[in-house]
């Protein structure tokens, strides 16, 4: 369960249950419930820069060239935005290799052919 989906539920809840028994009964301490809400969970300026290059290239820039064009703009480590990409699944698509298999005909000569 992630962290901002247990804060959502635990505000949902909190009108009828006592957020005590809550988070025992999910097993979660309540001072990581309070970390978890005090923090909050909205996007950092750098995270929607990232995700609006993504989108840009249409997610076929993996981190590093992501992270060379961020840093154009401002001083950005690749850690950093490997991470943010992880996190929201941001990761480049790679293509998919196709088999070829090449066959020899003494009639027709060299053919290739490109299997699925």
């Amino acid at each position: 369960m992630s962290p901002s989906y247990f804060v959502s539920l635990v505000e949902n809840l909190k009108r009828t249950y006592l957020v005590k028994e809550i988070c025992q009964a999910l097993q979660v301490p309540i001072s990581t419930y309070y970390r978890w809400k005090k923090k909050g969970f909205t996007r950092t300026t750098v995270e929607n820069k990232v995700g609006k290059l993504c989108k840009t290239y249409h997610y076929t820039y993996g981190y590093r060239k992501i992270a060379a064009l961020m840093k154009q703009e401002e001083n950005i480590g690749i850690n950093q935005v490997q991470r943010i990409m992880q996190k929201h699944s941001w990761q480049c698509q790679v293509k998919v290799k196709r088999k070829t298999l090449s066959v020899v005909c003494p009639e027709k000569g060299h053919l290739q052919i490109t299997l699925p």
